[in-house]
C-alpha cells in the first residue's frame, strides 16, 4: 500500500522536455539481481515467453555507478524538493535517482528498493499519464503525469508496462529519512 500520493505542480511542458531529453540519452536495460530473474539478450530475442525488464538510466548513486547527468539530476531534484515539502516524512536527502522506461512487453519481478526498515522512502513520478503503473504490495496505481507515489522503500513493488502507449516513462527516487 502506498503512503502518500502527491500531485505536483510541474507544468506539462516540463514534463514533456524532459520525455524529449530523455529519448536522447542512452538508456540500459535492467537486469535483475535475482538470478532466477535475469535473461540474456540471446534468449530474450530467440523466445517471445521471455519478457524484458525494462530500461534505467542512473544518474545519481550515493554508493555505486553511475552516469551522472546534470539536467537529469536537476529536474530529479526540482521533484524531490517538491516531494520534501508536502510529505509527511521527514526526507533528507536523495540517495538514488533512476529514470525507467518500459515497452508494452516489458515485465518487472517484484523488488523492493532498499530492505533497510524505515531508513529510506521510494518515490514514484509520473511523467506522463498511461495504463501502466506501479504495483505496491499487490494494489495497483495508475501512472498519473506530475503525481507520485510515495512508500517505504522496504515495500514490495514493481512497474507496470502500459498496453495502450509505445512507452511508460517515470522517475524513481530514493529518499533517506
Amino acid at each position: 500500500m502506498i503512503d502518500e500520493i502527491i500531485d505536483l505542480p510541474v507544468p506539462h511542458r516540463m514534463n514533456q522536455e524532459i520525455i524529449n531529453y530523455l529519448g536522447k540519452q542512452k538508456w540500459m536495460y535492467v537486469n535483475d539481481s535475482d538470478k532466477q530473474y535475469q535473461n540474456l539478450f540471446s534468449e530474450i530475442i530467440g523466445n517471445l515467453e521471455i519478457k524484458d525488464a525494462g530500461q534505467a538510466i542512473v544518474s545519481y548513486k550515493k554508493n555505486g555507478e553511475f552516469e551522472k547527468n546534470d539536467k537529469l539530476n536537476f529536474f530529479a531534484y526540482f521533484i524531490f524538493c517538491l516531494i520534501q515539502e508536502r510529505s509527511k516524512f521527514n526526507l533528507k536527502e536523495p540517495t538514488r535517482i533512476y529514470w525507467n522506461l518500459y515497452s508494452p512487453n516489458s515485465v518487472c519481478q517484484p523488488h523492493s528498493d532498499d530492505q533497510n526498515l524505515n531508513k529510506f522512502v521510494s518515490a514514484v513520478y509520473s511523467l506522463h499519464t498511461n495504463d501502466g503503473g506501479t504495483l505496491v504490495e499487490n494494489q495497483f496505481y495508475k501512472s498519473k503525469e506530475g503525481q507520485a507515489l510515495i512508500f517505504k522503500s522496504e515495500k514490495i513493488h514493481k512497474g507496470i508496462a502500459s498496453k495502450t502507449t509505445n512507452l511508460r516513462l517515470n522517475l524513481n527516487l530514493v529518499m533517506e529519512i
